[in-house]
């Protein structure tokens, strides 16, 4: 509402004309165009809209860049705020918290204004003021609103109608007074951070009600249309007394479930409200033990200070204290001063002198405290400050001096203090003197700010040129960072000045060095400018060189200072150390005892402590050393230190371990500049000679040797002797430790010293068990394995004794033990017999099918007659066959005929009859083709039962009910491989004849 409020203000002709007569504006029509660093641009005939623009009713400004410009910026000697879209605002304008006011051309106002009816008071800066103030030695009052309610106002420099125009301008105000209201400048205007919108005249009035819990009305305030009403503490007149209730807050609703409100808090009042105290019950209740009062010891008249009570303990319940001024003796106030339950104190015209203050605990502890406060007259503050100086500084460092001056000349504290705020890089400012001196090219901005509270401020612009650049920094240290020096020696110092660009007349250093620490603490050191050696390129740095000679120990300051400006310096420390002279070792063995005079290890695998001293041990800095050792004498072949020995080292102590007989020298070189050696020689013996090599032989002949991965087979039952040796010859310990590795449960081993016998006597869980043996001797291995294989025990072969020509058969291998596979059977059709007994064929039809302990074969007969099937099953030595007796291979079915005796059959019901079927097959008794048939019941009628007995083809049929006339059951034997060759025998079935038991001979 208020941002529209705005437009339509400066779209009103008054507006537009306003602008008219103050600023060139142009109307055109053109495009918007924004970048991607959110910088907004108006293009127009062929170039980007500057300066001033009206477009399409709102009024811009854009720089000499042509980007729009957002917040305050100064046009000719006025301030103007366009806001977050770049609009000129007119009118009240609320910036920052604070409220500024612009006639119809956006022209900041300052000084005393009459705006529709109201008088108001702004600062040279814009602001508007607040509080109670002093014009020309006049207090005045000002409202919630920021109009003056005194009784008596003050004569407006201008009166502004309800549409910001200026219908009359009584006394003239020097626009050179105005300014800036937040420090911008022009080019560089800040962001508007505040909410945007206008003061809204007060209209109508609302009422708020204040209610306790129970409804009761406590008290009601008038409040103006936008203005805030304070909230407060009310007394708890409902409940016990403080210590049994607290104050929570004040909400909307009587539930407490409308929106709340703190005791401390302000609200906007837009409407009538009503609000309801809302308490709790206190539990316990830690009272108030002692109160403090902190502030000013004084308030002048027409002002205000903020005391403060410090109440204790920190954790009592109700900590809020109730403030009042006692003066008189009955505890009244003199009248001289005021204070709120705040503790906001404000001096009053009745007089000076002193008052009492008190702060009493609103609790029952009946605490109280009180301060005294001298009232004085109100301080005459500045109300502007005008800086006087140079807007240029051409002469390379050039320090000048500013001042200030003040208005009134009747303030009570003139004094200013100084500063930059912006530009602080190109220039420095004494704060008390006002003292600037050029540092670099560049703008600054310098600010002068009033000291006596009022807030008042002024600044200046300098602008800055022909200045070198300058040393700003210098950085000191040795020569690759080095931080130690020997005494005696001479140490590589390097200066690095900053910046990198910095003028020669400004890169010149001066050096200095004194010890602040050792014998020498406070003298100067040697310390010269040039190099030692040559030195590497700069790579563009400016760097500086000296070089420090130090003779005594202790640590020094190296300074290298700019000689354009003493003040710019860097340091460092150097430690100059004392190195050593020689080195000692002395030998300890592992009992303690000093054995530097014969240095030995005659234990296998000891160990030799070693102490290195450093000479001379008081005054040396050198503490630790390089430990080395070297081989005097070995064994010939062996010319590795390492296998002779190994050297555990720390700073000045060190652990030789012996592995092999021999002599070492070792080496202690001290970790300092003169690199002084110590040595010492040490004899090594007893040391175990250990084994190089095991040779493996099978049955010990080593015309069989047995290499590293070597695999034996054996069958169950069988035995593996191995015998090894152990080389060198002289390796102190030639005995093999056998280890039986992998499926060890399956054998039993027999160790004979270097002899490993392995028999392979136990079940096996499969047809093969991989055992591993390892040969150890020292930290020598060597490893080969022996497979045991299962042994068959024997074969079969399930098969039929006859088949059909033309009709496959299966014929099953079973191999014994289970544990070896079916793959082991190899099956064959036998054909031929030695007495020509047989006279069929056939042969095995595709792949067999293996599984745990089986194959399974598919057999094609070929011509009638008889064979027989062989099983032959191998693994490794072992081997087992099973032959069948004779398959007759008969001819295929072609007809089936079923005979009978009796074909037909009269029960009593209950009753079971049998008939004797038998079958012929191809005109011939069934015979061999018996196994091919199939014997079923056909079909059978209701209340009888048939079955048939399929080997002997005896058909029994019951009767369970009445038969109907012409019942049958039928019999069908058929070929089980082939339906359609079948044959059916019928049998009549019907009830026996009812016996009439009444009758009469």
């Amino acid at each position: 509402m208020k941002r529209d409020l705005i437009k339509k203000l400066i779209c009103c002709m008054a507006i537009t004309a306003c602008i008219s007569s103050t600023m060139p504006v142009d109307v055109y029509a053109a495009t918007w165009m924004n970048d991607n660093m959110g910088n907004y641009y108006f293009y127009e005939s062929n170039t980007y809209a500057v300066g001033w623009r009206n477009i399409d009713g709102t009024v811009y400004y854009f720089d000499a860049s042509g980007v729009m410009q957002k917040g305050w910026i100064k046009y000719g000697d006025s301030w103007y705020y366009l806001d977050n879209n770049g609009a000129l605002k007119t009118g009240w304008i609320n910036y920052n918290g604070e409220w500024y006011y612009s006639n119809s051309a956006g022209i900041m106002q300052t000084g005393i204004l009459l705006i529709d009816g109201q008088t108001y008071y702004f600062g040279n800066n814009g602001v508007m003021k607040k509080g109670n103030v002093i014009i020309n030695g006049q207090f005045y009052t000002i409202g919630v609103n920021g109009a003056i309610v005194s009784n008596a106002v003050p004569v407006p420099d201008k009166v502004f109608d309800r549409n910001n125009n200026c219908i009359k301008q009584i006394n003239s105000v020097d626009s050179n007074t105005i300014m800036t209201p937040d420090g911008s400048k022009y080019d560089n205007p800040i962001v508007d951070q505040s909410e945007d919108g206008d003061y809204e005249e007060p209209a109508r009035k609302f009422t708020v009600t204040f209610r306790d819990e129970n409804g009761q009305e406590l008290k009601t305030k008038n409040i103006t249309d936008g203005d805030t009403v304070k909230m407060y503490e009310p007394d708890d007149e409902n409940g016990k007394g403080d210590e049994d209730r607290n104050f929570i807050e004040w909400n909307t609703k009587r539930d407490g479930s409308g929106k709340s409100y703190d005791s401390d808090e302000k609200v906007k009042v837009t409407k009538d409200l009503t609000l309801y105290a809302r308490w709790e019950e206190l539990e316990e209740q830690t009272l108030v033990s002692s109160i403090s009062i902190t502030g000013s010891n004084e308030v002048e008249i027409g002002k205000t200070t903020q005391l403060t009570a410090e109440v204790k303990p920190s954790d009592a319940t109700n900590t809020k204290v109730k403030w009042s001024i006692v003066d008189n003796a009955d505890g009244t106030a003199s009248g001289k001063a005021s204070i709120d339950q705040n503790g906001v104190l404000t001096g009053l015209e009745n007089g000076l002198g002193k008052i009492t203050v008190k702060a009493e605990a609103m609790d029952k502890s009946n605490v109280s405290t009180t301060k005294v406060i001298t009232v004085v007259e109100a301080k005459n503050l500045i109300e502007s400050i005008k800086i006087n100086g140079p807007d240029t500084i051409s002469e390379d460092g050039a320090v000048v001096k500013l001042t200030a001056d003040v208005s009134p000349e009747t303030a009570s504290n003139a004094n200013v203090s100084w500063k930059i705020t912006d530009g602080s890089e190109y220039a420095e400012i004494d704060r008390d003197t006002g003292e600037l001196k050029a540092l670099a090219d560049g703008k600054v901005t310098v600010m002068a700010s009033a000291k006596d509270g009022s807030g008042i401020s002024a600044t200046k612009t300098i602008n800055i040129t022909g200045q070198s650049v300058k040393a700003t920094k210098i950085q000191v240290s040795g020569y690759e960072n080095v931080k130690t020096v020997s005494t005696g020696k001479k140490l590589q110092m390097v200066a690095r000045i900053y910046p990198d660009n910095v003028a020669s007349a400004n890169d010149e250093v001066e050096w200095s060095a004194v010890y602040t620490s050792g014998e020498k603490i406070g003298e100067q050191v040697s310390i010269n400018e040039g190099t030692i050696g040559v030195i590497g390129d700069a790579a563009g740095q400016r760097l500086k060189y000296a070089v420090l000679n130090p003779e005594y120990r202790g640590k020094v300051e190296v300074t290298a200072r700019s000689k354009s400006d003493s003040s710019i310096l860097g340091k460092t420390t150097i430690t100059v150390v004392k190195d050593a002279e020689s080195v000692d070792i002395k030998a300890i063995d592992t009992s303690g005892n000093d054995i530097t005079n014969k240095p030995e290890i005659t234990t296998n695998a000891g160990k030799l402590n070693l102490k290195a001293v450093l000479n001379p041990s008081d005054t040396t800095d050198t503490s630790s050393v390089k430990w080395s050792m070297e081989l005097v004498n070995g064994d010939g072949e062996d010319t590795e230190v390492s296998n002779y020995a190994t050297l555990t080292a720390s700073e000045t102590s060190a652990v030789i371990a012996a592995k092999k007989n021999g002599e070492i020298k070792v080496i202690a070189t001290a970790n300092d500049s003169s690199k002084a050696i110590g040595e010492i020689t040490i004899k090594i013996d007893g040391q175990k000679i250990y084994a190089k090599e095991i040779s493996l032989y099978e049955d010990g002949d080593e015309s069989k040797p047995i290499n590293e991965g070597y695999e034996f087979n054996i069958q169950k039952g069988s035995s593996v002797t191995v015998e090894g040796k152990v080389g060198p010859d002289n390796a102190t310990n030639k005995n093999i430790e056998w280890s039986v590795l992998g499926a060890k449960d399956y054998v039993t081993s027999k160790i004979d010293g270097n002899k490993l016998t392995i028999t392979a006597n136990k079940d096996l869980s499969s047809e093969m068990a991989a055992v591993r043996i390892k040969a150890v001797a020292d930290n020598i291995i060597k490893e080969f394995k022996i497979n045991v294989y299962e042994n068959i025990q024997g074969v079969n072969i399930s098969t039929p004794s006859a088949v059909v020509l033309g009709q496959d058969f299966k014929a099953t291998s079973t191999l014994f033990p289970v544990n070896v596979n079916g793959d082991k059977i190899k099956l064959s059709v036998v054909t031929k017999m030695d007495d020509g007994s047989l006279t069929g064929s056939a042969f095995i039809n595709g792949e067999v099918e293996v599984s745990r302990n089986t194959t399974t074969a598919t057999i094609t007969p070929v011509n009638t007659g008889t064979i027989k099937l062989k099983a032959l099953a191998t693994l490794n030595d072992s081997e087992q066959t099973y032959t069948t007796g004779e398959i007759n291979i008969l001819n295929p079915i072609d007809n089936i005929i079923i005979e009978g005796t009796n074909n037909s059959f009269t029960l009593e019901n209950g009753q079971t009859r049998n008939a004797n079927l038998t079958a012929k097959v191809n005109g011939a008794p069934a015979g061999g083709y018996s196994s091919f048939l199939k014997w079923e019941i056909k079909s059978q009628p209701s209340n009888v039962i048939a079955k048939v007995d399929g080997n002997t083809g005896i058909v029994s049929v019951t009767r369970t009910g009445d038969i109907a006339v012409g019942s049958q059951v039928i019999v069908r034997v058929s070929a089980n491989y082939d339906s359609t060759k079948y044959s059916e025998f019928i049998i009549g079935v019907s009830n026996a004849p009812v016996v009439d038991s009444t009758a009469t001979s």
